[in-house]
């Protein structure tokens, strides 16, 4: 899917990996690109409602609202399943299935009319 016209893209998890070079590749098309990390010289803890109202309070001042979110941040406990912990458990959750909610929310609030949901082969492997 390519995104037509100059878009305001909001990217999570753009620290490294998949979502720095999503948000790599769309300044290089020329859109207007924000990311959970290196604003205000640090990231956002997405599971932090706090902090994604901060997040989203800057992406309207800077931005004026936004298009698109691009939902990649994600965690993988890798712990064995013996060794699981309901801590591990609930932080996986907030931030795989909590976290891409908010922002969806968030972001609608803000204009966006294209929500992408970016996934992992974890999710079907385990």
């Amino acid at each position: 899917m390519s995104i037509q016209h100059t878009q305001r893209v909001l990217v999570t998890g753009n620290g490294r990996g998949i979502g720095q070079a999503i948000q790599v590749e769309l300044i290089k098309a020329g859109h207007v690109v924000m990311g959970t990390h290196g604003w205000g010289g640090r990231h956002c803890d997405v599971t932090n409602p706090d902090e994604v109202q901060e997040l989203f309070d800057r992406v309207k001042a800077t931005m004026g609202g936004l298009d698109v979110l691009i939902n990649n941040a994600g965690i993988l406990d890798h712990e064995p399943f013996g060794q699981l912990t309901v801590a591990g458990i609930e932080r996986v959750f907030r931030v795989n299935v909590v976290a891409p909610l908010l922002l969806a929310q968030e972001a609608v609030g803000l204009g966006a009319k294209l929500i992408i949901n970016v996934g992992s082969m974890y999710g079907v492997t385990g």
